[in-house]
């Protein structure tokens, strides 16, 4: 039976990164419905799942984070149902949204659940470098031969959309870099196999500004610094500085470099341009979503909010959670926050096993960037970087 776990694991990790979508129709208000094909192979795995828990002899423990999650969707059910009785959500609209979020959080309880020891741990770390490469190929194809798959840049593999394109790429930066700190650059290894690691741990970067994705770009240089920040506050090694002053100088040359390949990537030189992108900030998301959502929500506090779905575009995480979920959903969602930086945080410290560290310190620096992403658009909702995001959760507090 632990083959076919491993193999599950390995296939759902695959499917995220790499599996297509296609349209099962629209749904009132909201955009085309994609089915991908996690979906279909969730689908398969959550029932067998139950029913091996059902009648498998062995003890059900509880899993890091289940009363936070447990809560957030709890609250967000019973609002959901509440203003679909009363007439206020669409039932469809309310159903589809609440079911993903719900699959998103079955992705972190089933790898969590079958994930027993650390060689398994690492298996997956491993998995998921070869599933970035892939990726990160599919982005140097689409730059040398200016075949632009992208909605402004290069796309990921079967992702086209320019912000889950760009945080798509941010979360394998944080991923590949972490590892390198704290597992490649500690390996007695030779100096051009160490600068050839190096190199693939920062190309992520390449696909975040490719990806045309102004909000990603500004994202990664603060993730960059909350990494170097972590690095020195757990080594305390002059290595840290070498790396940062090696690293600045290749970011910036993938920044002027991802400008090149197609006209509309040039929309991130906005980021040289501080006057240009608070302007762009102010029309493209201020105006035209955050305010009139902001309005709206003072107009009409909730208790419990309108339900999961009721927002189409806040651009901004905190206001479409006070809109949807109210005051009490509101908490509950800073809740789940504060208790997964808590746990990332006790990890980081007291761990001793330097992927491990790397998966804590991944963890830390990635829920700060959702945050700081969550301030002009909706990072926590975006289906397959929250995929990735999660399996990542799951993959730090599997041995918690």
């Amino acid at each position: 039976m632990r083959k076919t776990e491993k193999i599950f694991l390995f296939l759902l990790a695959a499917f995220i990164a790499l599996s297509p979508s296609f349209s099962a129709g629209k749904i009132e208000g909201a955009k085309t419905i994609e089915i991908r094909g996690e979906d279909i192979l969730l689908a398969i795995l959550i029932p067998l799942w139950f029913f091996q828990m059902i009648f498998s002899k062995e003890k059900i423990e509880r899993k890091p984070l289940f009363f936070p999650i447990v809560i957030w969707v709890i609250l967000g059910i019973f609002s959901t149902v509440f203003n679909i009785i009363l007439g206020r959500l669409n039932f469809f609209r309310g159903l589809f949204y609440s079911l993903k979020e719900i699959e998103i959080f079955l992705i972190y309880f089933f790898v969590v659940s079958h994930l027993k020891d650390k060689k398994e741990i690492k298996n997956l770390v491993y998995l998921w470098f070869v599933l970035g490469a892939f990726n990160l190929s599919y982005v140097l194809y689409q730059i040398f031969t200016q075949t632009k798959k992208g909605e402004y840049g290069v796309a990921a593999i079967c992702e086209k959309g320019v912000f889950p394109t760009g945080l798509f790429f941010l979360l394998f930066f944080i991923f590949f870099y972490n590892h390198f700190i704290y597992y490649f650059s500690n390996k007695k290894i030779s100096f051009s196999k160490k600068s050839f690691l190096f190199l693939i741990s920062t190309l992520p970067a390449l696909g975040v500004f490719a990806s045309a994705s102004r909000s990603n770009s500004l994202a990664l240089f603060l993730a960059f610094i909350l990494i170097l920040f972590l690095a020195f506050f757990k080594e305390r090694k002059k290595k840290v500085f070498i790396l940062f002053l090696i690293t600045f100088p290749l970011l910036y040359f993938y920044f002027r470099f991802s400008l090149t390949p197609f006209p509309s990537s040039r929309r991130i030189s906005d980021l040289t341009n501080p006057k240009k992108l608070i302007y762009g900030l102010k029309k493209g998301r201020l105006e035209t979503a955050i305010e009139p959502e902001f309005e709206r929500a003072l107009l009409h506090p909730s208790l419990i909010g309108f339900g999961k779905g009721f927002v189409q575009e806040a651009h901004n995480q905190f206001l479409r959670n006070f809109i949807e979920t109210g005051f009490l959903g509101s908490l509950a969602f800073l809740f789940l926050i504060f208790a997964i930086i808590k746990k990332a945080w006790r990890k980081f410290k007291k761990e001793e096993d330097s992927i491990l560290i790397s998966l804590s310190s991944n963890l830390l620096v990635a829920i700060f960037t959702l945050l700081f992403l969550s301030l002009v658009t909706e990072a926590f909702l975006v289906v397959k970087p929250a995929e990735v995001f999660w399996f990542f959760v799951a993959l730090t507090f599997a041995n918690y």
